[in-house]
C-alpha cells in the first residue's frame, strides 16, 4: 500500500476516491466502478477497485481472466496516475 494512504480518514478516502474513480474510468474506457470492501480477522480492509465495461453483470470477472502483459499493466497504471494528477 502506498505509505501516503496510511491514517486515511473516511473523508479523506472520499476525496480521494472522487478523483481516482473517474481516472480510471477513463483510462478503462468503463462506464462503471465497482467497489468490493474485504475486511477479514484484523482491523484492516482492502478496497478493490473492478472496472465494469458494458454487458452483462456476470461478465463482471471474466472467464479465464483477461491476460496483461506487464508492459501493458504498467501503461495502464501510468495513464491512471496521469488522469489522476489532472483532477
Amino acid at each position: 500500500m502506498d505509505k501516503s494512504l496510511k491514517g486515511l480518514t473516511s473523508a479523506e478516502l472520499g476525496k480521494f476516491l472522487k478523483r481516482l474513480v473517474p481516472a480510471i474510468k477513463g483510462s478503462t474506457g468503463a462506464p462503471r466502478l465497482y467497489f468490493l470492501a474485504l475486511m477479514e480477522r484484523v482491523p484492516h480492509f482492502h478496497l478493490w477497485l473492478v472496472p465494469k465495461k458494458k454487458g452483462p453483470l456476470k461478465d463482471l470477472v471474466p472467464r479465464p481472466a483477461v491476460p496483461a502483459t506487464h508492459r501493458a499493466a504498467v501503461a495502464m497504471s501510468k495513464t491512471i496516475l496521469i488522469r489522476f494528477k489532472r483532477s
